[in-house]
């Protein structure tokens, strides 16, 4: 069991205890994303691995979010919100615009130094490896689109 399991493990325990329970449904939907995820591996999860996990919990309700705003249902999109900062305080601190744009053109510049054609698909595919889970891609992407055009 990898750290963040175990602290997602003792803030369950903790929520429990103190009857707070929208955090506790939100933690253990975390819990089962992240045993579903170890299951369809085969193997426990590393630290990297369950963050994705976490990135990908995160990004679900932002969608949801963004749904239920268009729909215009904010008892929904309250609620949503409240979940997003339950599950963001298991991810790790992202990069601020600056520092990401400082990685894409590092990126972008050793591609070019090693005479890659620069295409905006393998640019992308490379500075995702280098940010891992510190940026999204929908905050890479229209960095990416400046740079190249």
């Amino acid at each position: 069991m990898t750290p963040l399991e175990q602290r997602i493990d003792e803030d369950t325990i903790k929520a429990m205890k103190e009857k707070r329970s929208e955090e506790l449904m939100v933690l253990r939907q975390l819990r089962s994303a992240l045993k579903n995820a170890a299951i369809d591996a085969r193997e426990p999860l590393t630290e990297e691995a369950a963050l994705k996990v976490i990135m990908r919990e995160h990004k679900k309700l932002n969608d949801s979010l963004n749904d239920f705003t268009k729909a215009g249902r904010d008892d929904l999109a309250s609620a949503a919100q409240n979940e997003i900062l339950v599950v963001k305080q298991y991810l790790p601190e992202s990069l601020s615009s600056e520092e990401l744009r400082t990685i894409i053109e590092k990126v972008y510049n050793d591609l070019q130094e090693r005479g890659v054609p620069i295409q905006k698909g393998p640019l992308m595919g490379a500075v995702m490896k280098e940010v891992g889970v510190r940026a999204q891609g929908s905050d890479v992407a229209p960095i990416i689109d400046q740079l190249i055009n």
